[in-house]
């Protein structure tokens, strides 16, 4: 987008007019009620381009430090960048229907490219914008003064790291890979910056105790990637579970082993220990290896409503010696209203194990669909569940 009407770029760069697309879309596909995202606004995505289509102006290329000038929609706004300066930005108008970008100026200078760059914005200033009926046909499109949709440099990509899981009994195999063909990996475990005097990947590392990889990929022209980092855990716990429903490949948590990996999720869901599943219960069962006088068992769980992630209704922990009779039970009741908004992480837990367990079976209920008063209702709810943990005499 630019200069208030839509362009559309082919592969030499050109840009050609379409429809004024982006007041269509604002105007047309987000309204104030229930149906009113024209997508799935996962992780705030179609929500976060409304808001930079209003401020007049969006990151097109992702990774690029451009900003197209869009269709600023308020008479004045003002970004405020974390290093406490100050973006404001204003419009003039003119006409019965100033919706097109007619000049703009830059602290009193006049502007003749229809983008942004990231510096003009953190380092704030007055932008402003002198909006007409219709659109100027000399602002911003002489070349160079439009947006490209590329990024001319070659971009080296950070590696990436592979394994059975974030935690291990015993040993790992750890694989540092490139995601493109070509460049060589290079790697150190001493918590140094890696460079190419480190070690030169070839084949998976086997480790034996908890370490950090810090890993950068070389091109053959010395070009270097960032720095990707990952670090595996040694746990103590000596235990297997056997997962009786499948948890969600988009929240994985690590894999099979996740709830007894020994690793406590954050209060941020996208990161790695959580393990998701979508309107389907938790249904599992541990193998503790030995039978064991149990002092408490608990799961922790996550809610985060605006996600459409929810505390389970209770958990069930089943207690058997030999895994196939379970005599003794203890459901532990969600304490949480499913309407609490407040991002939080709540471990039900069983203080009082009726008898000695070898097997101990959990089940967590999903609430299964988003309650009517939720504006995903009906949709499918998510729970989100990270370690279940024991303790004994």
């Amino acid at each position: 987008p630019s200069h208030h009407v839509a362009y559309l770029y082919d592969y030499a760069g050109e840009p050609w007019k379409t429809r004024d697309i982006l007041r269509i879309i604002m105007d047309s596909l987000y309204t104030p009620f229930p149906n009113g995202l024209c997508g799935n606004d996962d992780c705030g995505q179609m929500s976060a381009w409304y808001v930079f289509g209003a401020l007049g102006f969006y990151q097109v290329c992702p990774g690029k430090p451009e900003y197209a000038i869009g269709c600023p929609r308020f008479p004045k706004m003002i970004v405020h960048p974390e290093n406490g300066k100050a973006l404001v930005i204003e419009t003039r108008s003119s006409g019965d229907t100033p919706r097109y970008i007619r000049r703009a100026m830059f602290n009193g200078r006049t502007m003749t490219k229809s983008f942004l760059t990231h510096t003009q914005i953190t380092e704030g200033g007055r932008l402003t914008f002198v909006l007409g009926n219709s659109p100027s046909e000399t602002w911003g499109t002489n070349p160079g003064d439009y947006p490209s949709a590329a990024i001319p440099q070659r971009i080296v990509p950070v590696p990436y790291f592979t394994a059975p899981g974030a935690s291990f009994a015993d040993s790992t195999a750890v694989s540092l890979l490139s995601p493109v063909p070509g460049p060589e990996v290079y790697y150190t475990t001493d918590s140094s910056t890696p460079s190419p005097s480190s070690i030169l990947y070839q084949h998976p590392v086997m480790i034996h105790a908890t370490t950090t990889f810090r890993a950068i990929a070389v091109d053959a022209d010395g070009r270097r990637s960032g720095v990707a980092q990952a670090t595996f855990s040694k746990s103590a716990q000596r235990k297997k579970i056997t997962l009786l429903t499948r948890f969600s490949d988009q929240y994985t948590g690590g894999g099979n082993d996740a709830l007894i990996d020994g690793l406590r999720g954050s209060l941020d869901f996208r990161l790695g220990p959580w393990q998701g599943y979508e309107q389907v219960d938790l249904d599992a069962i541990v193998d503790l290896e030995k039978i064991d006088t149990l002092t408490s068992v608990s799961l922790g769980c996550l809610q985060d409503v605006n996600s459409w992630i929810f505390f389970p209704r209770y958990v069930e922990f089943s207690f058997s010696t030999d895994g196939t009779k379970y005599p003794d039970t203890v459901r532990v009741a969600d304490t949480v209203s499913e309407r609490d908004e407040t991002l939080q992480i709540q471990r039900f837990q069983a203080d009082r194990i009726p008898h000695p367990a070898r097997y101990v079976h959990i089940r967590a209920k999903n609430i299964g669909l988003c309650p009517p008063w939720h504006r995903g209702s009906g949709g499918k709810a998510w729970l989100f569940v990270d370690e279940a943990e024991f303790t004994s005499k």
